[in-house]
């Protein structure tokens, strides 16, 4: 299970890097990102908060915000340390223009303009798997981190 130290009420934000990270990297990532969430704090108050990254590339960070709301600044310095440690991996975490589709255990990505033509050209269709990028809790993501093509925001899109 996703993060399983966390209730699937906590926030989650997603983090996909530009390229496949090798073990040494997840497991260098995993444990900046360890880290700082052991120290996160919003307005002076400490965070529940984990990180872990999944099928090589995804940087999934979650916050129990039952005791403490992950603010603006807060948010920011998560946002900060993620650049750090891209920058330190030679990795872009911010490249909202890629998407990862099939296979859940070890998706394809490719860039949104790609996935579009392969979309025009049915090489993408209803029933193809997508990553749930705007799931906004644990629970949702740990429920569906892919869902079909026509269940993503993509399909709205498409329309």
């Amino acid at each position: 299970m996703l993060l399983p130290e966390l209730s699937n009420s906590a926030r989650v934000w997603l983090y996909l890097a530009d390229r496949e990270l090798s073990p040494a990297e997840r497991e260098a990532l995993v444990e900046r990102m360890r880290t700082f969430t052991n120290q996160w704090k919003a307005h002076g108050a400490a965070l529940s908060a984990g990180a872990e990254v999944v099928f090589h590339r995804l940087l999934v960070m979650a916050a129990d915000e039952t005791n403490a709301t992950a603010s603006g600044c807060s948010i920011d310095a998560s946002v900060n340390a993620i650049k750090t440690v891209g920058q330190q991996l030679g990795v872009d975490f911010f490249n909202r223009s890629l998407v990862p589709y099939g296979d859940t255990e070890q998706p394809t990505v490719v860039p949104l303009h790609e996935f579009w033509a392969m979309r025009k050209a049915k090489l993408i269709d209803d029933d193809t798997l997508v990553l749930n990028s705007t799931a906004s809790t644990l629970g949702a993501l740990r429920e569906t981190l892919f869902l079909p093509f026509s269940e993503s925001w993509h399909a709205e899109m498409w329309r």
